[in-house]
């Protein structure tokens, strides 16, 4: 672990940091990759295989007409146009298809499902997981030279008195540290989901315990600050990045995601609804955290359950079918009971406040008409069949974006908004590609990933072309 000598370092072995090490690879550059994990892949490889690209071959052949000009003006309105930074929209939705294909040069194969490029499964694994395309990565990366030391974490970036980047130093898993000499270093760290004091720091008024996450803890912030001890910008606002599935114990006593059946209904710890159950994307869980203690409870009736047990779906998520191993659709349910009585005693609320509730929603019911949220006809089925069914629900963090400053080619920006040479940043530890909440339409689902894949390829093109020595890219100074 001595006289260590790189063109590159990558910090960071996941969505980003992956597609960042192997373009600079390609780009002819030395190039050694850590992970502090015993794996690489990240939270990427918890992921769906959904991967926002538009204009690629995909969509062409499948006659798909979306432009990349008109969904990147709708992103832009959709963020207001606040704290988000033009430029980098744009490089990211403008890089999307040549991504795509990027990716299936590596071997990996995608498909259109409703209008959204999603990675294919393979036979021996069913359900679509991104850990294919992470671990593909990894093993061509490997293939082309490049360096993977796992269980290793980066301590500092090191800089030279002129502020160039001159290497980094780390830590094996057993304390001992080492220095790398690079020239070039692109923090590709990840979110801060496992960092409580940073999570209250950035979001005070949205943030406390109740939240749950399914992401990996080991996500602490590290390279937030690595960037600003090497002369990084942090920007004041971060993106709490909030999914509208909802996660919940079961009788499994572990955590699980679920989006619960449009025919239900949601009612808050004072047995009130509050929204229309038909609602999509961030507006739910936005409501949610509005709620008393940001705590809902979806309520069932046996008719509906029976339902969903046979068909094995629901028209917003999934429920498990019956036939699957140590699952049935029940198990999903934490409260049964003969009357609203004892759902109201569980969920801690007046009873009478449960049963004008429920009785006011099947009278909107009976008439076909919500007169309060306005939720479709077709997902109004009235709860009158015993035994009834709650489920308690939180909301979820899915990952942080920000605070590190960068432009449109990934190249670390400093207070006076010039460009730390050599330092390059990429995923959700950096800003300026998102607003305050994530997915802005249904056109852009997979941003996240997305984001991660496209930013880390732009990264890595970037460093690679800095190392040798290409003026018109990398390390510039205005």
């Amino acid at each position: 672990m001595q006289n260590i000598i790189t063109d590159v370092v990558v910090i960071g072995g996941g969505g980003a940091g992956l597609p960042a090490a192997l373009a600079a690879i390609e780009s002819g550059a030395n190039v050694i990759l850590l992970e502090k994990r015993f794996v690489t892949g990240g939270d990427a490889s918890l992921a769906g295989g959904d991967v926002f690209s538009v204009e690629s071959h995909l969509h062409k052949d499948a006659g798909i007409t979306l432009n990349k000009d008109d969904i990147y003006k709708r992103a832009l309105e959709y963020h207001r146009y606040d704290r988000v930074n033009p430029q980098i929209l744009h490089a990211f939705i403008n890089k999307s298809a040549d991504t795509i294909r990027w990716l299936e040069e590596q071997g990996l194969e995608f498909e259109i499902v409703d209008n959204c490029t999603r990675l294919k499964s393979s036979l021996a694994a069913p359900v679509v997981r991104f850990s294919l395309a992470t671990r593909t990565l990894t093993r061509i990366f490997k293939e082309k030279g490049g360096q993977v030391y796992l269980r290793t974490r980066c301590k500092q970036v090191l800089c030279g008195a002129d502020g160039r980047i001159s290497g980094v130093r780390a830590a094996t898993r057993d304390g001992k540290e080492f220095d790398i000499q690079t020239r070039s270093v692109i923090l590709c760290s990840g979110s801060f989901v496992g960092n409580k004091e940073l999570l209250k720091k950035y979001f005070p008024y949205h943030y406390d315990e109740i939240y749950t996450t399914d992401a990996l803890l080991s996500n602490t912030g590290d390279g937030i600050s690595m960037a600003a001890e090497a002369g990084a910008a942090l920007e004041d606002f971060c993106t709490l990045v909030k999914e509208p599935n909802y996660s919940f114990e079961t009788t499994l006593d572990s955590p699980n995601r679920i989006s619960f059946e449009r025919s239900s209904i949601w009612v808050n710890k004072k047995g009130q609804r509050y929204l229309a159950e038909d609602s999509n994307g961030v507006a739910i869980v936005n409501t949610l955290i509005q709620q008393p203690g940001k705590i809902g409870f979806a309520l069932y009736d046996e008719k509906i359950m029976q339902n969903i047990t046979k068909i094995g779906t629901s028209q917003q998520g999934r429920l498990p079918r019956p036939s699957e191993k140590v699952l049935d659709a029940k198990q999903y349910l934490q409260k049964e009971a003969g009357n609203w009585d004892e759902i109201a005693r569980w969920i801690g609320c007046d009873p009478g406040v449960l049963k004008a509730t429920i009785a006011e929603y099947n009278s909107f019911c009976i008439r076909g008409h919500d007169d309060n949220f306005a939720k479709q006809p077709q997902y109004m089925i009235s709860l009158d069949t015993p035994p009834f069914y709650a489920v308690k629900f939180q909301p979820l963090i899915v990952e942080t974006a920000g605070p590190i400053r960068v432009n449109e080619h990934m190249e670390v920006l400093n207070k006076q908004d010039k460009c730390v040479p050599g330092l390059y940043a990429a995923g959700v530890v950096v800003s300026g590609w998102i607003s305050y909440d994530h997915g802005p339409f249904d056109l852009m689902r997979g941003s996240e990933l997305g984001f991660a894949i496209n930013s880390g390829r732009i990264a890595g093109e970037s460093a690679g072309k800095f190392v040798q020595g290409n003026p018109n890219m990398g390390g510039r100074q205005s």
